[in-house]
């Protein structure tokens, strides 16, 4: 009985790490679309959405940045957190809806910036979106 109990608490905490350690390999960014042309999958109504994992509580978080961008808007962002079992300061998925003006002609760009105000460097654009 105490055997199988022990196994338990070792296989959670393995889950655990897992599971911490694809949140750290995902934190990179990622963007959503399915085909092998260069540029985001469009819907009827021009619109793709950018997705990038993130952990607001510890400050950092993403912003379109308008002044790179053209030819495409925001038009909804929503921040859903991923399952938190008791721990503090879980991630989640920043989820960006953008709306192309210009299908021939448009270029969409989203910045990290750190707990002081600053970009940080890392940054996701259409043109990655492939």
């Amino acid at each position: 009985m105490f055997q199988n109990r022990g196994n338990q608490m070792i296989s959670k905490k393995i889950k655990v790490a897992l599971i911490f350690g694809l949140v750290l390999i995902s934190s990179v960014g990622f963007v959503v679309a399915a085909n092998s042309q260069s540029g985001p999958i469009l819907d009827e109504n021009n619109n793709f959405v950018m997705t990038v994992h993130a952990n607001p509580s510890t400050g950092y978080y993403w912003v379109s940045n308008g002044g790179e961008s053209h030819g495409a808007h925001v038009i909804d962002k929503q921040f859903v957190q991923d399952y938190n079992d008791g721990m503090l300061g879980a991630g989640g998925t920043y989820y960006f809806t953008i709306h192309v003006d210009d299908i021939n002609d448009y270029y969409f760009k989203i910045n990290e910036v750190s707990p002081s105000g600053e970009f940080t460097g890392k940054s996701i654009d259409s043109d990655m979106v492939n």
